[in-house]
């Protein structure tokens, strides 16, 4: 567990630091890296629950009879991934924050 913690905390900090070369880590973009997370753990569930159930599960049809299916874990990680791909390229094309009227008096 103090593993994945750590591995979490180096894909937020990196992502971060990412926000903060661009000049861009204003609380919008920062809500997104939180988001993306959340989808981060989203996914490491989904991939748990598909190495310890397998691929393909026994659920009961319609007339109660166990049959083989999908995990759903399978098809929701693929929506996921396909989410934080969205949210990743969204972070990684972030513009710096255009200095307001008060910053730009100081200069």
């Amino acid at each position: 567990m103090a593993k994945a913690n750590e591995e979490r905390k180096k894909v937020k900090d990196d992502l971060i630091n990412r926000l903060e070369r661009l000049g861009a880590a204003d609380t919008a973009n920062l809500d997104r890296v939180e988001k993306y997370m959340d989808l981060w753990d989203l996914a490491r569930e989904y991939v748990k629950d598909r190495e310890t159930r397998g691929l393909y599960v026994k659920e009961p049809n319609g007339n109660g009879v166990l049959t083989n299916k999908l995990n759903a874990s399978a098809t929701e990680l693929v929506k996921v991934c396909a989410q934080m791909d969205k949210l990743y390229n969204s972070i990684q094309g972030a513009k710096p924050k255009p200095a307001s009227e008060d910053e730009a008096d100081e200069l």
